[in-house]
């Protein structure tokens, strides 16, 4: 999968297309065998979308080893979503644009998963794959998560 229109447009004005085509080969339609048991392993995800007015948001996603799996070469199940007040707990819906990270932050590795909302239960989303690639880790500096095992739970934030 390649690199969109208006994306080539920009990366052509820039004089970097011969560069964007290299990299545009990373790009999937599918989720690669290799990035299936990474994406199961994650206990953290970051998901942005637009809300219902079109404003950018990120949020994490959590939850223990598994509650992301790949169902399938396009479909990924979420076993989470965005808690009621949350900024994109109104777009978390069916039909809605939806951008995931896997991130390994003790090790900085990260996948990319854009996609569409094609089911959303109160304790399980389906998400069908439309872009999957790895991402450059060159920013990222490494850390260790805490679970917050032993942080106080609150309500909502």
């Amino acid at each position: 999968m390649q690199f969109h229109e208006g994306e080539r447009a920009v990366q052509q004005r820039a004089g970097r297309a011969a560069q964007a085509d290299k990299l545009g080969r990373g790009i999937h339609a599918e989720i690669p065998d290799v990035f299936r048991p990474f994406l199961a392993a994650q206990r953290l995800l970051i998901a942005g979308a637009a809300d219902p007015a079109g404003a950018l948001w990120a949020t994490a996603l959590s939850g223990p080893p598994g509650f992301v799996v790949a169902r399938d070469a396009r479909t990924l199940a979420i076993a989470a979503r965005p808690s009621a007040g949350d900024a994109l707990a109104d777009a978390w819906r069916v039909g809605a644009a939806i951008g995931l990270l896997g991130i390994e932050l003790a090790t900085r590795r990260r996948v990319r998963v854009n996609g569409t909302l094609i089911q959303v239960e109160p304790n399980l989303s389906l998400l069908r794959a439309r872009e999957v690639f790895g991402n450059c880790p060159r920013y990222i500096q490494a850390r260790a998560l805490d679970d917050g095992a032993a942080a106080p739970r609150g309500g909502a934030v």
